[in-house]
This record gives C-alpha cells, sequence and structure tokens, in this order.
C-alpha cells in the first residue's frame, strides 16, 4: 500500500489484549476506546478483517507517531480502499 494512508494498525491473531495492540499501534495506551465497526475486504486471495476503534488518547500521553486529522482533513487523501470503508463509517456517524 506504497503512498497511501492508513489508520494505526496492527495485525492481531486469536483474543486480542485491545490496550497492548493500541500502544503497538498508536505509541500510546488510550485512556478508552470503543469500537467504530468491523470492516470485512479481499485483496486477492486474501480476506480480512479489520476492527475499527475510536480512542482517546489519556490526558499525559505523547500523542504518539502519527498526525490526527479532521474527518474533512482526511477527505483529501489518497486511503486504502479498506480504509476508506471506515472514512465512510465515520461520516456516517459523526
Amino acid at each position: 500500500n506504497a503512498h497511501l494512508w492508513e489508520f494505526p494498525n496492527t495485525e492481531l491473531n486469536g483474543t486480542p489484549e485491545l490496550s497492548a495492540a493500541a500502544r503497538s499501534a498508536l505509541g500510546f495506551t488510550p485512556e478508552s476506546y470503543q469500537r467504530l465497526c468491523t470492516i470485512k475486504h479481499s485483496i486477492t486471495r486474501y480476506r480480512i478483517t479489520l476492527e475499527a476503534h475510536r480512542v482517546v488518547p489519556a490526558n499525559d500521553s505523547a500523542g504518539g507517531a502519527g498526525r490526527w486529522l479532521t474527518l474533512r482533513e482526511l477527505d483529501g487523501l489518497a486511503f486504502t480502499s479498506a480504509h476508506k470503508k471506515i472514512i465512510a463509517v465515520l461520516a456516517d456517524r459523526g
């Protein structure tokens, strides 16, 4: 997915420990998170399931290594098709 934007993510198998997964993907442990949506996606012969979560950073977190953008700012970026589905859910739910 070179040159395409994606939300922070990590690959998990089995029953994930969400705090550790969030820390791995974001660079900090969120104060809270809630499930946003589940996205089923296919890439050639591969089937993937994305579990997207909304997070609230803890007050003392440094913000991680990424950039935080508004929904309007996301609209102008080239995302992978799976992550565009997440943006559509965010736009629908506000």
